[in-house]
């Protein structure tokens, strides 16, 4: 890959972060935290490629059948190559924890504020009203040793 400068957004956002928080809004409602439990999560950015796994506080060990689909209904886990138009931050996804997601284009508005770097998905419709629509919003806190965007990954 042919280097990069270091004014290029690409450049600004690599790094690897730990979730800060993650929550949506439905409809024209507030945002609200997604899990009543911290969830957990990193992103890891590379020049090129973007992979992220978030899985929601307070998960347990699962036997039953019922306690293993709280686990997968607890994850939320993709990996892709991504492009930067403007302010908004592309992932072609390659590899999901849903299937449908594969070989689809995943938009987010992005900002750089400090350590943090703040991901809002493009509307949607609503996982429990398909009639509204719902957007996310993932604050994500740089978790290496660089201001420049050099990952330790």
């Amino acid at each position: 890959m042919p280097s990069i400068s270091p004014d290029d957004p690409r450049q600004r956002v690599v790094g690897t972060y730990r979730l800060g928080s993650i929550a949506a809004r439905v409809g024209d409602g507030p945002f609200k935290d997604l899990y009543a439990q911290p969830p957990t999560g990193y992103a890891i950015i590379t020049p090129a490629r973007f992979m992220a796994v978030i899985t929601a506080g307070g998960r347990h060990f699962g036997t039953t059948a019922a306690d293993k689909a709280a686990l997968f209904d607890s994850l939320i886990a993709y990996t892709g190559t991504y492009r930067i138009e403007g302010n908004h931050f592309i992932t072609e996804v390659d590899v999901s924890w849903i299937e449908y997601f594969n070989g689809t284009d995943q938009g987010r508005s992005f900002e750089l504020a400090g350590n943090q770097l703040i991901l809002t998905t493009w509307p949607a419709p609503s996982h429990d009203d398909p009639s509204v629509s719902r957007v996310a919003r993932v604050v994500w806190e740089r978790h290496d040793d660089s201001a420049s965007g050099a990952s330790d990954v």
